[in-house]
């Protein structure tokens, strides 16, 4: 197994270098992603390596130390990983949303994750299946939270409940509970073929308390209000539809093309100007193919 690199951190203004020290790391993930995919979880060392590099603070704010990055700087971050360990980029993404969920929170919640450490990461489980209870300044929530990504790099995670109706809400709510690992045990449970190394595993809440600064409400561009007032940075500022459509592809579309660019790049017969689009297209229709693409998106 590789000894993660150390690099210097990157101009947090000059996308290209960024760019360089993705790829940097791209020897350190090719002969680590063995390892991981036995593990069933991205290695510690890649994460810090990331981390060292300063890519993971690509959607935090700025207050923060974050770079507040354009999305589409961040998809060519993602690709260069997906290239060799999509894996890799799909926990990269998906840590890297969440410091963009956190940045629309109360600046409270944003305090506690990152007051005393900039670097903790905050992984997800946005299903609303919290058993969901008010109480006094706040709620306490109770579930089992699946598809946690990277949840074993977090210190803290958000995760989804309904809160049941009262007399100013006719109806249940969905909302987001930002709840510290101490709260939450994570139960190993990811075993798959494909993305195997994303350790995706259940996050188990019993009875926790969350204060009222720390819940957020999805899709209706309202968080709660508390704590100093800090205009919010144009990425964070974004309607969340809108901002969807940026986001979206960060976890599905766009390390996926990467991936199978790069898995025809290394084809047998591939030559050089085969036009790329034709050899993936035709790549679907082809079982071995596909069960070699499958075997390559560890």
């Amino acid at each position: 197994m590789a000894s993660s690199p150390v690099h210097a951190a990157p101009d947090r203004a000059n996308p290209q270098q960024l760019l360089g020290a993705a790829r940097a790391l791209v020897p350190h993930i090719i002969a680590s992603r063995d390892e991981a995919s036995r593990r069933a979880d991205v290695l510690p060392e890649t994460i810090a390596a990331i981390q060292a590099a300063g890519l993971l603070r690509a959607f935090q704010p700025a207050r923060w130390g974050g770079l507040e990055l354009d999305p589409r700087h961040l998809f060519d971050l993602q690709n260069v990983f997906a290239e060799h360990c999509l894996s890799t980029a799909w926990v990269f993404g998906v840590l890297s949303v969440q410091s963009f969920m956190l940045g629309r929170m109360d600046p409270l919640a944003q305090s506690d994750v990152w007051g005393n450490d900039p670097d903790a990461l905050v992984s997800s489980s946005f299903a609303p299946v919290g058993r969901v209870t008010p109480v006094d300044g706040g709620y306490r929530i109770s579930g089992r939270f699946t598809f946690s990504s990277g949840s074993t790099h977090a210190k803290w995670a958000v995760v989804g409940g309904m809160v049941p109706p009262d007399d100013a809400r006719p109806a249940p709510q969905m909302r987001l509970f930002l709840v510290p690992m101490e709260d939450y045990r994570i139960d190993r449970v990811w075993d798959t073929f494909g993305l195997r190394a994303t350790g995706s595993n259940d996050l188990v809440i019993e009875d926790a308390f969350v204060p009222a600064y720390r819940h957020g409400v999805p899709l209706l561009d309202q968080m709660p209000q508390g704590g100093v007032a800090v205009p919010p940075s144009h990425l964070h500022g974004q309607r969340v539809a809108a901002a969807a459509r940026h986001l979206g592809p960060v976890r599905t579309l766009s390390p996926a093309m990467a991936l199978c660019l790069r898995f025809v790049d290394l084809s047998p017969g591939h030559r050089r100007g085969t036009r790329r689009a034709h050899r993936v297209h035709r790549l679907h229709a082809r079982k071995a193919g596909c069960v070699r693409l499958g075997r390559f998106a560890r």
